[in-house]
């Protein structure tokens, strides 16, 4: 997948400060306030392997399927 594909409509996204795209690579893509940040980058990444880990029991599929959050919360879906 492209850095555009990944990135398409993050930039119109009202009042955001910035984003980060993260593989367990690293960074894939990231602009404004989180641009190449990754130590921010591996504390997201920390959250959804502690998350991965609360699985219902006999399922195979993943616990969420997005992850949300700001400076006071965090949501998972």
């Amino acid at each position: 997948m492209t850095t555009a594909a990944l990135t398409a409509g993050l930039e119109r996204i009202p009042d955001q400060l910035g984003y980060l795209v993260i593989s367990e690579d690293g960074v894939l893509a990231s602009a404004g306030e989180l641009e190449n940040d990754e130590q921010t980058a591996g504390v997201i990444m920390q959250m959804v392997r502690t998350a991965c880990r609360f699985r219902l029991s006999g399922s195979t599929e993943a616990p969420f399927k997005r992850m949300s959050g700001n400076e006071s919360n965090c949501h998972l879906w």
